[in-house]
């Protein structure tokens, strides 16, 4: 992934493994919808 360490909050990290760590409560949410779509078109492009 590119980093030895935890992200900082709301910047993923990664190329063909990505995570991220966002703030906020315990959910899904449109933030989290958004970077699931982000990787999934790079990975198609």
């Amino acid at each position: 992934m590119g980093t030895t360490t935890f992200p900082p909050l709301n910047q993923p990290v990664g190329q063909t493994v990505r995570y991220h760590i966002r703030s906020g409560k315990y959910d899904v949410t449109l933030y989290d919808w958004q970077q699931y779509l982000r990787f999934a078109d790079a990975l198609v492009r």
